[in-house]
């Protein structure tokens, strides 16, 4: 899926991420059983960049998982919105900017996106047992 060059950023990234949440909880260690914003984008971020390169390789080749690649990315991009906005609209609600019925109309569209990644996991895995059975034959 990736080049070599890619590969060796996506060690180095996959690294820098375990050393930075290692020493986040080692400062914070309270904040490992509640929900935080920043390990949302300590762990996301290098997420979406992987799928990037690997959408970006599959421009000048032929790339498996294109579907499956391409739902990940909209419902990762989807959710950490949803996720990273979540204190503000907590913190609306109890100010009574937003109405409760808005929050979970937003906390609807995180579901529906899941949803959707769900039913374009499926079709991938459609395509590529087709493409098993085919080779079988």
């Amino acid at each position: 899926m990736f080049t070599e060059k890619q590969k060796h950023v996506v060690n180095i990234l996959l690294v820098l991420v375990l050393i930075t949440l290692l020493a986040y909880y080692l400062i914070w260690p309270e904040d490992f059983a509640y929900f935080n914003l920043p390990e949302i984008l300590i762990a996301t971020i290098p997420v979406l960049a992987y799928i990037m390169m690997h959408l970006y390789n599959s421009l000048s080749n032929k790339g498996d998982y294109l579907y499956f690649s391409g739902g990940l990315l909209v419902y990762l991009s989807i959710s950490s919105l949803v996720f990273l906005l979540y204190a503000l609209l907590v913190d609306d609600v109890d100010n009574k900017i937003l109405s409760k019925e808005t929050t979970s109309n937003i906390s609807d569209i995180n579901v529906v996106s899941y949803f959707l990644l769900q039913i374009v996991i499926f079709i991938e895995w459609k395509i590529n047992i087709s493409k098993w059975k085919a080779k079988k034959v």
